[in-house]
């Protein structure tokens, strides 16, 4: 029998709001009612809306929603014809690093696939891989790039085989639930982990081949030497980019929402849509009742209203239940209850399905630059370990979680130690897992989009000095670049009485120093509530 645990987590009932299964690549396995492409002798099988170029040569494709960073208003059958270009002078003894190569400059949620000469696919995808993918080769190796998707899909007609070898006992891992649940809620394995036998989870900057494979692309001291840059080097490449990509989604999308809340990442997606002149409207979530974050939810909206009407935005206040039942989202979760990516997701679901007015509605994401801002603060390398890796990442004291950080931590200390450690375990661990997860969640909506996720633009936020990125000095100065005027209003100001937000103003200045330093990083680790 199968754990009630696993059980819970597998489909029940095809929910109607889930979308067709996006991307599926597998060896010999009839696929119908999907768009059928083949690749080699590999198929792919495409919902209808996915988009799909297979590179001039034929031995390559790429799958997704990318956008070039360099040149505005490029669609995907431009893109591929530029990365064929690009490698056209590449040795033949690599078949990926070439081709990763000349994908550093794209964003969005996209794949990859290439095959060598011997016949073998390899599948990389995008920056922090976003975008879900799930192989298998004859049942012997599989791989998902979020877990949340591959749960969510099994009810798929086209993945009833599939449901089957997922359920079976052969590939189940018991040792992952003999240990607390939170190893299995949230969609949060750690890095390559999952609860089954047999299956990994893709890692961004990894590249998977179909003889299961796994190789580290990046960083590769073969080739790569990081420079590094000042902040406004840093925001002016990354300010060039991230406006390119934005001037691309009329030609994708009938409309643009953007979260307008009081915080660096969201006024910066703000300086990023009306630099590029796009039309777009705002949104910002406003408590119903007295929940946790009701003060929060507060000091968001009156600075998106009061931004909003300067700048003659269209903007919209959505009144967010939270607290008691979440009757309105149970069926929409119904068959990924257990996997649900943040707690606060349910209660957004209809709200988001209130904003998505258009039929091609796209929603702005800026989570991923917290990776370029060391979200985790700072650890000395030498002083590194895998207790350490799960300290911060809440994982130390599982067995089953902490498994992947010791020969994650050995392979990075040979090629990264020019970066901080803790800004790769959030890129690959939290991102890579979490991110992916929830973004996967949203489309069942509408599409979501993170202008930032683009491995260049990542690279250069990560290049600045340490200190400057705990301060989010380089969004501050993409804002200067783009709109300067929206560095006139504050920032996370907080709500509620003159001692609370003195209170929350200490506390920030307080982890805002103990992440520069490495011993008083890990104290405050140390002091979180487990």
């Amino acid at each position: 029998m199968i754990p009630e645990q696993i059980v819970a987590a597998l489909p029940r009932e095809p929910a109607k709001e889930l979308p067709p299964l996006q991307f599926f690549v597998t060896e010999n396995v009839e696929e119908q009612g999907r768009h059928s492409h083949m690749l080699g002798r590999y198929s792919v099988a495409l919902s209808p809306d996915t988009a799909w170029a297979i590179l001039p040569g034929g031995q390559a494709a790429i799958i997704g929603d990318p956008y070039d960073t360099e040149i505005a208003n490029a669609d995907i059958d431009k893109i591929a014809t530029i990365l064929a270009s690009d490698v056209e002078e590449a040795a033949d003894d690599d078949p990926v690093y070439p081709l990763w190569l000349a994908t550093r400059r794209l964003a969005g949620r996209w794949i990859v696939m290439t095959i060598d000469k011997s016949g073998m696919l390899h599948l990389f995808g995008d920056a922090s891989i976003l975008f879900p993918v799930f192989y298998h080769s004859q049942e012997q190796f599989c791989a998902s790039s979020s877990l949340s998707f591959l749960t969510g899909k099994l009810d798929v007609e086209m993945t009833r085989s599939a449901a089957e070898f997922f359920q079976s006992e052969r590939y189940y891992r018991p040792d992952m639930l003999s240990e607390p649940s939170r190893l299995t809620d949230n969609t949060y394995w750690r890095l390559d982990s999952t609860p089954y036998e047999g299956i990994s989870q893709l890692v961004a900057n990894h590249s998977l081949s179909s003889d299961g494979t796994v190789r580290r692309i990046w960083p590769n001291p073969q080739f790569d030497e990081v420079e590094p840059r000042t902040v406004h080097a840093a925001a002016r490449d990354a300010a060039g980019r991230l406006v390119n990509v934005a001037k691309a989604l009329p030609t994708k999308y009938d409309a643009v929402r953007i979260p307008l809340t009081a915080g660096l990442d969201s006024r910066c997606l703000l300086a990023i849509a009306l630099a590029a002149d796009i039309p777009f409207e705002c949104y910002t979530y406003a408590p119903a009742d007295h929940g946790s974050r009701g003060q929060d939810f507060h000091a968001d909206l009156e600075i998106a209203k009061r931004i909003s009407s300067d700048f003659g935005i269209i903007h919209h206040e959505k009144r967010m239940v939270l607290s008691g039942a979440m009757s309105e989202a149970d069926e929409i979760f119904s068959n990924v209850r257990e996997q649900i990516s943040s707690p606060t997701l349910p209660r957004e679901f209809p709200l988001l399905r209130e904003l998505a007015t258009e039929r091609k509605t796209v929603f702005l994401n800026g989570n991923m630059a917290e990776i370029g801002r060391a979200h985790w603060g700072y650890v000395d390398w030498q002083k590194a370990t895998p207790e350490i890796l799960g300290l911060v990442t809440r994982a130390i004291g599982h067995s089953a979680a902490m498994e992947p950080y010791a020969p994650w931590l050995q392979e990075l200390r040979g090629v990264a130690q020019k970066f901080s450690l803790l800004d790769f375990l959030y890129w690959e661990d939290r991102m890579g897992n979490w991110q992916s997860s929830f973004q996967q969640q949203i489309n069942m909506i509408a599409p979501i989009l993170s202008p930032f996720n683009c491995h260049e633009i990542l690279c250069a936020l990560m290049a600045v000095p340490f200190k400057s990125r705990t301060t989010g000095d380089v969004q501050k100065e993409i804002i200067s670049i783009l709109e300067p005027r929206l560095l006139s209003y504050p920032f996370n100001p907080g709500g509620g009485t003159l001692k609370n937000r003195i209170k929350d103003t200490l506390k920030s200045k307080v982890r805002m120093i103990s992440r520069q330093n490495s011993r008083l990083n890990l104290l405050w680790f140390k002091s979180r509530p487990r």
